[in-house]
């Protein structure tokens, strides 16, 4: 009786070693990495959207940094893993927001008034929304970095 008890600590006390030491950090150790820059579709800047950056490695979506574009069409990541990154821009998670008029609001209103809706809504090609499908890569270093990303309609 005794030696089954003991037994059943140890793996109890086997498997929560392994949990505590699998969880936590990301696969990768973001460097100070920061990529801004512009988001066009047919050479005109996409007005609302979110842009997504991913290691060129096969890492869960979860790990990914994103970041707003904004209505000029800038976007600005963060902690964005150093070496070769996978984009994705994304627009459809915003389109019901656009359709019942309720976009994120970033402008002061006018003469001090409630701030006023911000970009036209535009609908990207659904191989963007994919990093693998998308064909936007850059290699990134420390610091900052610029990367534009010029989306085609057809």
């Amino acid at each position: 009786m005794r030696l089954r008890k003991i037994v059943g600590l140890l793996l109890v006390g086997f498997t929560l070693l392994g949990v505590t030491a699998c969880g936590g950090e990301p696969a990768y150790k973001s460097s100070g990495v920061e990529v801004e820059g512009l988001v066009t579709l047919d050479g005109k800047p996409l007005e609302v959207g979110m842009v997504f950056a991913y290691p060129s490695s096969a890492m869960t979506k979860a790990e990914a940094a994103s970041g707003r574009v904004e209505p000029d069409g800038r976007y600005t990541l963060s902690n964005v893993p150093d070496g070769a990154v996978r984009f994705a821009v994304r627009t459809s998670m915003m389109k019901g927001m656009a359709a019942a008029g309720k976009l994120p609001a970033v402008k002061a209103g006018v003469s001090g008034g409630p701030p006023t809706l911000a970009g036209k809504f535009v609908d990207v090609p659904k191989q963007y929304e994919d990093p693998d499908a998308s064909k936007l890569t850059a290699t990134v270093a420390p610091g900052k970095n610029t990367v534009n990303l010029e989306l085609k309609s057809k």
